[in-house]
């Protein structure tokens, strides 16, 4: 959940006539995407690395520390949501599965929270509902 609403964080604030150019890997072709297109065909990845920062015009958060705890969260992510055999067969405690990594991992609304605070903070108009939640204990 928490990896589903960064995504929508993102989607949400790329700006409505933004426009990304994109060289389709299949063909070489240079292509212009519109934001329905960007949200719909590019990856999480693609989207914080390149065009939220793009959009805003920020540096990417790609080598920083939110940037890791973001692949933290997406590791686990897709470890449940492709879930192989392996992290379903019942093992001993010296063999973690995901089922531990799971419960030893940071909790993942923080690691979401991170990359956004990320973005947030370099913003010129911070969203009511950040500063609202940023002021909580966490």
């Amino acid at each position: 959940m928490a990896y589903t609403v960064l995504e929508a964080f993102v989607n949400e604030k790329i700006p409505d006539d933004f426009n990304y150019e994109h060289t389709n890997r299949k063909n070489g072709t240079t292509e212009v995407m519109d934001k329905q297109s960007i949200e719909r065909w590019l990856s999480l990845n693609e989207k914080l690395s390149n065009i939220l920062p793009l959009a805003i015009e920020i540096q990417s958060p790609k080598g920083s520390k939110c940037w890791h705890s973001y692949h933290k969260l997406e590791k686990i992510r897709n470890r449940i949501i492709h879930m192989k055999e392996e992290d379903r067969r019942p093992t001993g405690p010296e063999i973690p599965t995901l089922w531990h990594d799971l419960f030893k991992v940071e909790p993942p609304y923080l690691q979401a929270k991170e990359m956004i605070d990320y973005f947030v903070n370099k913003m010129q108009s911070q969203p009511r509902w950040h500063n609202e939640y940023s002021r909580r204990s966490t």
